[in-house]
C-alpha cells in the first residue's frame, strides 16, 4: 500500500512564503521500488497548481525530487491562497490522497 504525507496545517501571513511538501511512501514500510505515475498538488476548486511533470499552469514554483517528493511554494500569499490543499498520487502500487490547510492570519 503507497501513502502520501502531507505538511501540516499552516497559518503565515500576507507575503510571507509558504511551502507545502508531499512525501511518498511505501506503507508497510519495506523498501521497494514503486513507480509515481501521477502526483499533483491540487487546490481545493479542483485546480491542478502543481504537477511532477510541470504541466500544470501554475504561478507557484513546484518542483519533483528524485525521492518521490513534490513541493510547492506559495512565495507571496495573498488572501485568495488560503484554503485547503490536496495532494493525489498514483502509482503501480495504488492510489491516494492527503491534504493540509493554508490560513492567512493578520
Amino acid at each position: 500500500m503507497v501513502s502520501v504525507l502531507v505538511t501540516k496545517p499552516v497559518i503565515s501571513h500576507c507575503h510571507q512564503a509558504i511551502t507545502l511538501h508531499c512525501n511518498v511512501s511505501l506503507s508497510d514500510g519495506k523498501d521497494r521500488e514503486f513507480q509515481v505515475t501521477h502526483l499533483s498538488w491540487i487546490k481545493e476548486s479542483n485546480k491542478t497548481i502543481c504537477s511532477e511533470n510541470n504541466t500544470a499552469i501554475s504561478f507557484f514554483p513546484c518542483k519533483y525530487m528524485a525521492n518521490k517528493q513534490l513541493v510547492v511554494t506559495i512565495d507571496s500569499p495573498q488572501p485568495d491562497d488560503t484554503g485547503r490543499y490536496i495532494c493525489k498520487l498514483r502509482s503501480s502500487h495504488g492510489h491516494t490522497s492527503a491534504d493540509t490547510n493554508v490560513t492567512l492570519g493578520m
